[in-house]
Formats: C-alpha cells, sequence, structure tokens
C-alpha cells in the first residue's frame, strides 16, 4: 500500500503532527478551491437582513451571524440553527452565505456560528460551543425575535454530523448529562443535513479528521464512545422528524448510505434524496449549500420548505 493509501485511510504511523500537517494541507486545498469558485459566483442578497458578529459566549471566536428575511425582520420566525462542514479541520461560518441566503427565503431564522477547528480545536469541543451557540440563541429568542419552540437543526458535512448529536442531547436528558451539557427547555422538530457525515473511527480514505479531530485524551470522557461512534446516539426512543441529501458524485456518499441503513434498521422514519449524476455540472459533495443556484440545488430546497412545513403541523 503507498504511504498517501495509508495516511488517508489513518494508519501510516505519522503521528499527531504528521495527521497534523495533513489537516494544514487539507485546508489549503479547500481554501483554494473556495477561492476560485467564490470567484465565479454572485448572490443577490437585497432581500435578506444579515446580522453579523453577534457575541454569543466568552471565547474570542463565539461569534455567530443571523439571516432572516428582510420582509418579516419584526416577525417572530422558526429558527434554523445551521453548523457549517469541512471535516472538522477547515471552514468558518461564511463558508455557508450561499445556502444561508436561501434557507432564510424559506421564511426562517438562519443561524451560523463559529466554532474551534482541529487541531486546535476538538470533536467534544466543536460540539459544546455548538450546544452553547444554540443555548445562547433559545435564552434570548426575545431579543432576536426567534420562536425558539420551532427549532430545526441543519448540518453539512462534518456539520450534519454535529447536528445529529444535538438533536440527541437536546431529546435525551440522560445522555445530555453524560456529555456534561446542560439541559434545554427545546428541542427540534426536525432536522436537515446535506451529505452528512456520520462516521469518525474509520479506513475508507476519510480517516484523517478522525486522526485530528478525535484525540487521545477524549478516550479518557464517560461519553468517549458516542464521540467515536456518533451513529449509537440515534435511538427510537429520541426519533426525530429527519430529511437529508446525496448524489451519487458524492466523497462522502457511502455515510449517507450507512446513515440510511441504520435508520432504517431502527424502523425509523426520514427523507432521503440522493440525486443521479449531474447532466450540466457534476454534483458533487454538498452540492445545495455551495451551488444554490443549481436547478437541482433549487429542487432540494424546495422539497426541503415541504418537509419543514409538514414538521410544525
Amino acid at each position: 500500500m503507498k504511504l498517501l493509501d495509508k495516511i488517508l485511510q489513518g494508519k501510516a504511523p505519522i503521528g499527531k503532527l504528521g495527521y497534523n500537517l495533513c489537516g494544514y494541507i487539507f485546508r489549503s486545498h479547500c481554501r483554494r478551491n473556495d477561492r476560485k469558485r467564490v470567484k465565479k459566483q454572485h448572490f443577490e442578497s437585497s432581500d435578506i437582513l444579515l446580522q453579523e458578529d453577534i457575541s454569543c459566549g466568552k471565547r474570542k471566536n463565539a461569534l455567530l451571524d443571523l439571516y432572516r428575511p428582510v420582509d418579516k425582520k419584526e416577525e417572530k420566525l422558526p429558527l434554523l440553527f445551521d453548523i457549517h462542514g469541512g471535516g472538522f479541520m477547515y471552514g468558518d461560518r461564511k463558508l455557508n452565505y450561499p445556502s444561508a441566503l436561501s434557507l432564510a427565503r424559506l421564511g426562517y431564522v438562519v443561524s451560523l456560528h463559529e466554532y474551534t477547528i482541529a487541531p486546535k480545536g476538538d470533536l467534544y469541543q466543536i460540539l459544546k460551543e455548538s450546544y452553547e451557540a444554540l443555548t445562547y440563541l433559545i435564552e434570548n429568542a426575545d431579543r432576536w425575535n426567534i420562536d425558539s419552540s420551532k427549532l430545526f437543526l441543519v448540518g453539512d458535512s462534518a456539520g450534519g454530523m454535529i447536528a445529529l448529536m444535538l438533536a440527541s442531547l437536546l431529546k435525551d436528558k440522560e445522555l445530555c448529562a453524560l456529555f456534561g451539557f446542560k439541559p434545554l427547555s427545546t428541542a427540534p422538530l426536525g432536522i436537515a443535513l446535506f451529505s452528512p457525515m456520520t462516521k469518525m473511527e474509520r479506513e475508507d480514505g476519510m480517516a484523517v479528521p478522525y486522526k485530528v479531530a478525535l484525540k487521545k485524551k477524549l478516550k479518557k470522557y464517560p461519553c468517549y464512545d458516542y464521540l467515536a461512534h456518533p451513529i449509537k446516539m440515534i435511538t427510537k426512543e429520541n426519533a426525530f422528524p429527519l430529511f437529508f441529501t446525496s448524489s451519487k458524485e458524492d466523497m462522502l456518499l457511502g455515510d449517507s448510505e450507512f446513515l440510511k441503513d441504520s435508520l432504517s434498521q431502527l424502523g425509523y422514519s426520514f427523507t432521503y434524496l440522493c440525486a443521479e449524476k449531474g447532466k450540466e455540472h457534476p454534483l458533487e459533495h454538498i452540492y445545495p449549500v455551495i451551488y444554490p443556484e443549481y436547478e437541482e440545488s433549487k429542487e432540494v430546497y424546495q422539497k426541503l420548505a415541504l418537509f419543514l412545513d409538514s414538521c410544525k403541523k
């Protein structure tokens, strides 16, 4: 087996520093690709009110942005708590600007928060910071014209995993206590995921995030088994309506298929959209998030709107 293949599968004896370096290379590659993509895109935003840099904690990077339709700026709206992806090693809340516009147009307040990416942060810290951001919004719902009784979680890629974990914590007080989090008085009406990452311990060529974000020190935590195997957090008892998407060209298609099979074994009700290969352009990983202007993406948002409406009934 070639050294690169061993690294991607988490089998190379390159140590913590070696995998952290892999994370740096991954971030550089993603930034370069995103800059190229963004230069070609333009998104009309005059109909969306953006409230930026809201402090939601004591950390320097404890910031979030809120998006809402301009014509509903005085109304209390349901909350779409959105969590950006990036393999836990890349990205920030601005990464989801294009999709936040599309989500807000569905008639929601959309939040995007900052979390500490690996290797400085780890999976537990990312989950904790996301929980704290959500706690802030629930406790300050009146201030930001949010209807906290109508909460939805949204996430893409690694952010999808965090959304799944948060949903389980909000529905299960014992699990919440195991993680050391303060229980909240609300739970999501539904969850929407774009190409969610659903595995941490893995040997399939996507193991670098697992090596970088699932640090050895976390093995001492009582919740470690759930951090290593997030799918275990989903049970029949904490069931929630779930909508998720992928495509035949998605590099993490296997994770969505794994989620589908796991939910089916639980007898769990869900909506899963898996697009065929694109005819005019590739429907790559999280395509509705980074290319909301695609016709295929618009169709996803239309179906998502119907799903969200059904959850409110």
